[in-house]
Order: C-alpha cells, then structure tokens, then sequence
C-alpha cells in the first residue's frame, strides 16, 4: 500500500486547513502519501478556468506512477471541472470508481475513513506499530491517558503517529537509519542527548548516528541534570529529530518531555 496515494483537490483558501488537518492526524513517515491540490493557477486565466484547473490538477497527477488504487477527493467548491478531471484521471490509468466529489464535511469524513482503512491515521497506525511487538504492551489508550494527567495530551499523540517498532533482527542498524523522506525538502539534523556521563547510553546513540549521516547533520543536545533543562545545538533547521535508546525511567521521561516543551515553543 505504499505507493497508495489520496489526492486531496480544494480551493485555495482551504489549503492551509487541509494541510494543518494532514499534519495533526497522519502518521510522519505516511504524509507523501497525501497531496493537497489547488485551484491556484484560476486566476491565470479569464475564460474556461474550470477546465484549465481540471488539466493543470491532471498534470501534477500524472508526476505520480499510475495506480489503480490512488483516490482522489475533489471539494466541490473548488474552481474545477470535474467531469474534466475525472476523465482525465480515467486516462491516467486511475479508477474511476475512487474518484469522489463531496462537501467539506464529508470530504474529511471519507478522507478519515480511507486513511483509517490503509493504517496511516495516527491511530491505527500506531495500534499497527504496537502489534509488530513481541513483548508485552500496554494498550494505546492506557498510555496516552498519562500525558492527559500531566496536562500535555497532544504530546502524546504526537508520539503516537511518529512510533516505530523494530523487531530485534533490524536493531543494530535501522533505528537511526536515514529514510528517503529526510532527504527531501526540509534541512533536518539527527541528535543525540549528552548529559556528560561518558559511560551513559547517549554515547553510542552518538557513533550510531556519527556513523549514520553525515557529521554536518549531526547534532548535540545537552541535559542539565541540575536544572532539568535541555540546551539545543544552534542549528538553521527545519526539524530536530531527538535520538534516544528509550531506557529512561518513567519519572525521567517525564522531566525531559517537560524540558523539550518550553525549548520548542522558545
């Protein structure tokens, strides 16, 4: 299902509110698999300007390998001929039975539903992601309750949609590893938490990575255990991605969870 991609179609004042919907619900690693098109280029043209959103939206499709199985979401306020549209993504080698035009309502409905049923909402995929473990878990639910009672409940959904299960057979070298994604459109550095005990686990998160990626996307983040703070590397970044070997203690993640807070949001 990887390759399965939703085409979200919609004026272009609802772009930013479909995007911010994408980036509070779908799994990281699965964004690629979602692309909000607009009707921007309309004002381009002052005769036909459904037809001509119709054939611009088909060109940016058909950057995409043809697929049997993408979907596509046309909002009906949107300056498209749709008939156009649809013939077109007919033509593209798309099906024509997976091509929906609807309201905003039901537009995010069957949008939820369709990214529900392929497991890149954030909570089926994480349930996904806990059932590929071995051990015991404790269920999504029980878990997330506890950053409620802490008062930082999107913190935990959050985690949720970036979680990853690695069975023991990928553990030496997949969990830092590089993926595709990081690579493209975004300056993202990979960082590891020193707290000045050379003998702590963050040394060999920091040869993982060192050995991983490149050094210049390599950072340092530093624990001041007195204070309970973090200090960020100063870095001209898009995303710090945070590496840790998860064996802290319930108490310690929580002091650090609450250090990561004021040193984003500063």
């Amino acid at each position: 299902m990887s390759d399965q991609i939703a085409f979200v179609v919609v004026p272009s004042a609802d772009k930013p509110g479909i995007d911010n919907y994408i980036r509070e619900n779908v799994a990281s690693t699965s964004r690629r698999n979602v692309h909000v098109l607009t009707d921007e280029c309309a004002e381009n043209f002052t005769t036909d300007q459904k037809k001509h959103v119709a054939r611009s939206i088909a060109d940016e499709i058909s950057a995409f390998e043809p697929n049997r199985n993408h979907v596509i979401f046309l909002h009906g306020n949107t300056k498209c001929d749709d008939r156009e549209l649809k013939n077109l993504w007919i033509d593209q080698g798309c099906d024509g039975g997976k091509f929906t035009k609807c309201g905003s309502t039901k537009l995010r409905r069957d949008l939820q539903t369709h990214l529900k049923s392929i497991s890149v909402f954030w909570r089926e995929y994480a349930n996904a992601q806990i059932s590929n473990f071995d051990g015991k878990s404790t269920p999504l639910d029980v878990w997330l309750q506890q950053f409620g009672e802490l008062g930082v409940t999107p913190v935990g959904r959050r985690l949720a949609m970036q979680l990853r299960v690695i069975r023991l057979g990928n553990l030496n070298s997949d969990p830092f590893a590089p993926r595709t994604e990081d690579q493209l459109g975004q300056r993202q550095f990979h960082c590891y938490v020193s707290d000045g005990d050379r003998g702590g686990s963050w040394v060999n998160i920091q040869d993982a990575l060192a050995h991983g990626h490149p050094p210049e996307r390599v950072g340092e983040i530093v624990w001041h255990k007195e204070t309970a703070t973090l200090t960020l590397p100063n870095l001209d970044a898009d995303e710090i991605v945070v590496c840790e070997d998860g064996l802290w203690t319930g108490t310690e993640t929580i002091r650090r969870l609450r250090a990561l807070i004021p040193t984003v949001i500063n």
